[in-house]
C-alpha cells in the first residue's frame, strides 16, 4: 500500500495533493486492519482446532488439509499481490523518470530517493516471498496423520 501511495504522490501529484488527506489514509489503514483481522480470526480458530480441544472440533485428516490450503492460498495471494503492485509502481516510477529526462524536465531528488528505496523494498519482498512460500508449498502435501498417529 505504501508503494501505491508513493506512486500517486510522484506520478499523479495533483490528484494526490487534492484528494488524499491524512484522514483518508487513516481510514484506509483502519480498513486494512479490519479486513486482516476478519480473515485471521477464523483461520486461527480452525488451526487451533486441529491442535487442541475446544469449541470447534476438527480432525487433522479432514479439516487440516482445508485449513492448510486456505492459509497457503491467502499467503500466496497477499504476498504476490504485494510484489506485483510494488513491481508495477517501480516500473512506473522508472518510466516516469525516463520520460522526464528524455523531455528535459528536471526530476526532483525526492523522486530519485523514493525510487531507490522502492527498488530495495521490491527485492526484499521477492526474497521474502521465496522464503515464505517455497517451504510451505513443498510441505503442503505432506501427510502428518501417517507420521504422527493419534
Amino acid at each position: 500500500m505504501v508503494s501505491l501511495i508513493t506512486y500517486f504522490g510522484v506520478v499523479h501529484s495533483v490528484f494526490y495533493r487534492s484528494k488524499v488527506s491524512l484522514r483518508s489514509l487513516y481510514y484506509l489503514l483502519a480498513a486494512i486492519w479490519i479486513v486482516s483481522f476478519a480473515l485471521a480470526v477464523p483461520l486461527s480458530l480452525y488451526q487451533a482446532a486441529t491442535n487442541a480441544p475446544g469449541p470447534i472440533e476438527c480432525e487433522v485428516r479432514y479439516c487440516g488439509k482445508v485449513v492448510e490450503w486456505i492459509t497457503f492460498s491467502f499467503a500466496c495471494i497477499t504476498l504476490l499481490l504485494t510484489v506485483f503492485l510494488t513491481g508495477f509502481v517501480l516500473i512506473s516510477l522508472y518510466w516516469f523518470h525516463y520520460k522526464a529526462m528524455k523531455n528535459g524536465i528536471e526530476v526532483p531528488e525526492v523522486t530519485t530517493r523514493a525510487r531507490i528505496r522502492l527498488t530495495w523494498t521490491f527485492f526484499a519482498l521477492v526474497i521474502i516471498c521465496f522464503i515464505e512460500l517455497f517451504p510451505v508449498g513443498m510441505l503442503i502435501g505432506f501427510d502428518r496423520s501417517k507420521q504422527f498417529p493419534n
